[in-house]
């Protein structure tokens, strides 16, 4: 009887002990993906050791976090996400949380831009993620959850454009503006793409900005057969954007 009575305590202290490393590993992971996540958005990172604020990098952060990096700490357990700097060092968050807060709103708008716009063109529904679209700064905040499912979904497919990051860097908030502006006049991803391209090859792209192809689009009442005629004269008579707009707004 006693030995069966130790068996089943044994047992039952194994179950308990692999139940809370389980629930470790689980919880570690987690807040590897929050990390990843604010590095995927350009968050800036606030931690504090042996009783200072540091500033990591994304890659510093990340290996932090990281049980087989080399500086791994097992000090910080938890992050939190804010809006502002401000809001994020007025929070008295205890010292094993990682405070994160969104970079400046431009970037952070574009950044969204794009998101929404890949969403549109990959025809994925916001709200099986508990969204609405459009997506907005804020929600990459206090929804951080549910935006990064969709961002990691964007990764997974892959579907994200490969120069998004550097796009929004260079314009900003204006960043996929006008490409957003364009889906909804066609409402078709297919359309879409081929007015995308149609302008690359006009020499119109990311690199450039790509307000000069709303502006087309526009002038032609946003109708789709006429863009692509209008397209044509410009690459056979050699028109410029400007030339064209001005003889189509005579």
């Amino acid at each position: 009887m006693k030995k069966t009575l130790c068996f089943v305590l044994i047992i039952l202290m194994a179950s308990t002990l692999l139940s809370a490393c389980n629930r470790g590993g689980e919880k570690m992971e987690n807040l590897r993906q929050a990390v990843d996540y604010g590095r995927w958005m350009q968050f800036n990172f606030r931690i504090m050791i042996d009783g200072e604020l540091i500033t990591p990098t994304g890659t510093e952060i990340t290996q932090l976090v990281n049980p087989d990096s080399p500086i791994y700490s097992s000090s910080h357990t938890e992050i939190a996400f804010f809006h502002t700097e401000e809001e994020a060092l007025k929070a008295e968050k205890p010292d094993n949380v990682i405070l994160a807060w969104r970079p400046e709103r431009d970037y952070s708008q574009g950044l969204v831009n794009g998101i929404n716009l890949t969403v549109l063109r990959n025809e994925i529904v916001f709200e099986e993620y508990g969204l609405t679209y459009p997506i907005t700064v804020e929600n990459l905040v206090d929804d951080w959850e549910a935006t990064r499912l969709i961002w990691r979904r964007l990764l997974r497919e892959p579907i994200i454009p490969l120069h998004m990051v550097d796009y929004v860097w260079e314009f900003g908030a204006d960043a996929f503006r006008f490409e957003l502006e364009i889906f909804h006049l066609v409402e078709n991803p297919e359309v879409f793409d081929q007015i995308i391209s149609r302008g690359e090859e006009l020499g119109i792209s990311w690199e450039t900005g790509m307000e000069p192809l709303l502006d087309i689009f526009v002038a032609v009442g946003g109708n789709v057969e006429a863009f692509f005629n209008v397209a044509e004269r410009m690459e056979s008579e050699g028109l410029t954007v400007e030339q064209l707009l001005e003889e189509l707004r005579e």
